[in-house]
């Protein structure tokens, strides 16, 4: 192979100056440079201002109308009531009997909440059975949910569950409604509780020393499922009774001075209040 380099070729005279000349001007040349705008803190601070008067519409905020029940428990005959609390209860893989104790049809179908009647009014732990009745899956569809002071309660009420089940959202759930729910027992003196989620307020129906509370979303969206919403109670006089947001910056105790509720959040019992019996 031939690895010596090519003759040696004159170039015109003052061609060598020329080409130096090129090599300098297109090296040393300045280019064009692009600015970009500026944003000045006031630019910044007219943002912020303008910004809230054109909000984003709310998709999840939905009309409470939307998800009206349209049966209840005293719409079932006492033979269902017992099916659905053996369904409930076998679904569930428990073997203590259950009460039903909230019952509701609306648009997003059948949903019941069941507690282990064996264990209410005792120091003992329960369960909870919060059961979907007749839905795509099965027709019975509980899940069975560890209560450890089902006998008490924090003050006028507790907060025992929420979910939410989507329905566009889901596998099969295509042309569905989504919903969620809340759940829990309250003591006599309360006659109203509501739920809010999202933008979205609800009445909860309140029976038999418990309450449920269903939103119903029907475009089948589930709206972001983080925080557990927000549940309020009222007297029969509308005097309001407390805020699901309080229950834990409060310890609660037994009449043998065991903690129920909120011990994690205090060491000190003098600070505790007791706990009220349920039911």
């Amino acid at each position: 192979m031939n690895t010596a380099p090519p003759a040696a070729r004159d170039l015109p005279p003052g061609r060598h100056a020329a080409i130096r000349a090129e090599v300098e001007r297109a090296t040393t040349a300045r280019r064009p440079f692009r600015h970009a705008p500026v944003v000045t803190a006031a630019a910044v601070v007219a943002l912020a201002v303008v910004l809230p008067l054109a909000p984003w519409p709310g998709r999840d905020a939905v009309d409470p109308a939307a998800g009206a029940p349209t049966a209840s428990l005293a719409d079932l005959a006492p033979h269902r009531v017992k099916e659905v609390e053996a369904g409930c209860a076998e679904s569930a893989m428990t073997s203590r009997s259950a009460k039903l104790y909230q019952y509701r049809e609306d648009v997003a179908g059948k949903y019941a909440i069941l507690y282990t009647s064996d264990a209410a009014g005792s120091d003992t732990f329960g369960y909870l059975l919060p059961c979907a009745v007749d839905d795509r899956f099965a027709p019975f569809n509980s899940a069975k949910l560890t209560m450890t002071a089902l006998g008490w309660l924090p003050g006028h009420f507790s907060l025992d569950h929420t979910e939410g089940r989507g329905g566009a959202d889901s596998p099969g759930g295509e042309g569905s409604p989504a919903w969620r729910v809340a759940v829990g027992r309250v003591d006599a003196e309360v006659a109203r509780v509501t739920y809010t989620y999202e933008g979205t307020t609800v009445e909860a129906t309140v029976t038999d020393g418990t309450y449920l509370a269903r939103i119903v979303y029907p475009d089948g969206h589930l709206p972001y499922s983080g925080p557990a919403g927000e549940v309020r109670a009222y007297d029969r006089n509308g005097r309001f009774l407390g805020t699901s947001a309080d229950l834990g910056r409060q310890c609660y105790l037994r009449p043998d001075g065991a903690v129920v509720y909120g011990g994690q959040f205090s060491s000190d019992r003098a600070t505790c209040v007791p706990a009220t019996p349920w039911p």
